[in-house]
């Protein structure tokens, strides 16, 4: 049996232990306890500004952005943490 290089083996491990954490918080919300954790803004477009979403990280899930986007927005939505515009989320 071969063995696992080290490298790959951690970034596993840390990618299960925030899918873990990622589900957990959204199990402790819908039992309604209070976990401090930030949920994603959402701003929907003007005449002078796009649809713009605003988390707390960018790690968040992309079902996470999409359910946080009410369902009849078909704008482009631009995403940002803090200041930082990081990406473009486009339903269709």
């Amino acid at each position: 049996m071969a063995t696992i290089p080290a490298k790959p083996a951690l970034e596993e491990v840390q990618e299960r232990t925030r899918r873990i954490e990622t589900r957990l918080t959204q199990l402790m919300i819908g039992l309604g306890v209070n976990t401090k954790a930030q949920r994603p803004a959402f701003a929907p477009a003007t005449d002078t500004e796009v649809a713009r979403m605003q988390v707390p990280s960018p790690h968040i899930s992309l079902r996470e952005i999409s359910s946080a986007i009410p369902a009849g927005c078909v704008d482009d939505v631009h995403i940002f943490v803090g200041d930082d515009y990081v990406g473009r989320f486009q339903r269709g």
